[in-house]
């Protein structure tokens, strides 16, 4: 959804975040404003740099932390497999997980799964606690 495109853009500039993770996200906009239900966008999808500024593909090279991905196994798995591949190829730390269910019901088994990855990253000092 919106908030796991956002968290992937926070994760592309400087700040005190130290890892992301971000659920059921619509991480290539150029591809959903091309192809979604117009009745769903709040910008002008007509406008390129609109659409580019919105866009996490776009700045993938741009990631700073570290970011697992969670994405329903029908769905929104298309731009979270997307986003992961071109991360990977661009040597950034990345993670996807499928996990089953809808956009809806997706979300509690993933939020358990990302305590767990958070702790792991604590664990394994990737993340530093304050």
């Amino acid at each position: 959804s919106v908030g796991a495109v956002l968290t992937t853009l926070v994760a592309m500039m400087p700040s005190n975040f130290q890892a992301a993770a971000a659920l059921s996200g619509v991480l290539d906009m150029e591809l959903w404003s091309a192809t979604g239900d117009p009745a769903q966008f709040v910008f002008n999808t007509q406008d390129h740099e609109e659409v580019r500024v919105r866009n996490p593909m776009a700045f993938i090279d741009s990631l700073q932390i570290p970011v697992i991905l969670f994405a329903e196994p029908v769905g929104m798995d298309q731009f979270s497999r997307a986003f992961h591949k071109e991360a990977i190829l661009a040597g950034k730390s990345c993670e996807l997980k499928i996990v089953p269910g809808d956009h809806t019901t997706m979300v509690a088994p993933s939020v358990r799964q990302v305590i767990q990855w958070f702790q792991d990253q604590i664990e394994n000092d990737v993340v530093k606690t304050p």
